[in-house]
């Protein structure tokens, strides 16, 4: 996998910083039933919405990790540039060498691995260039797709967050809190 602080590339996908043209594919993952229920984006609610979130995003992920604690990738497949999966490292602690990730599906490209190349391809990269000692996430007990993704990029579940989280329903949920460390052998 070859790897630079904005562009990403694994076997089927090349995850890059978010650009203003991807904006009606971001529009339609964030209206997207699943996605608002369980990651909803509420500021996104059209094409100019949508454009602005994506640009951004576009900063974060091309800027600096000097002063920067946030950044997301934009995963489109490499044989026809279909956008799959959007996927982010934030609250990034230089002091504890500890950050988290978040990370979308679009729903045509669910139930494929897409969603596990992209996450553990950025979790590489933030290991390989954040100088981390853990990356964690968390997501809703009743999200079993987004827990399959975490366990197969090598996030180890590590607990349960009561009542922590509350869906884009308004109904809240317990959460799952899955770790990986630095040293962790790579996921098979």
């Amino acid at each position: 996998m070859a790897s630079s602080p904005l562009l990403i590339v694994t076997e089927r996908l090349v995850l890059r910083p978010p650009r203003a043209a991807d904006a009606a594919a971001v529009l339609d993952l964030l209206n997207d039933p699943e996605t608002i229920r369980w990651n909803p984006a509420a500021e996104v609610l059209d094409l100019a919405s949508a454009e602005a979130w994506c640009v951004r995003a576009g900063l974060w992920a091309g800027g600096s990790w000097e002063t920067g604690d946030h950044a997301t990738w934009h995963a489109v497949a490499l044989q026809d540039d279909e956008f799959a999966a959007n996927v982010s490292v934030f609250e990034v602690d230089d002091d504890h060498r500890t950050a988290k990730v978040g990370y979308r599906v679009t729903a045509g490209c669910r139930g494929r691995g897409l969603g596990t190349e992209a996450l553990r391809a950025v979790t590489d990269w933030a290991f390989a260039n954040l100088n981390l000692a853990r990356i964690q996430l968390e997501h809703a007990l009743g999200n079993t797709a987004s827990c399959t993704v975490a366990e197969r990029a090598g996030y180890r579940l590590e607990g349960v967050l009561r009542s922590a989280y509350l869906d884009g329903a308004g109904v809240r949920h317990d959460e799952h809190v899955h770790g990986r460390l630095a040293t962790d052998l790579p996921p098979k």
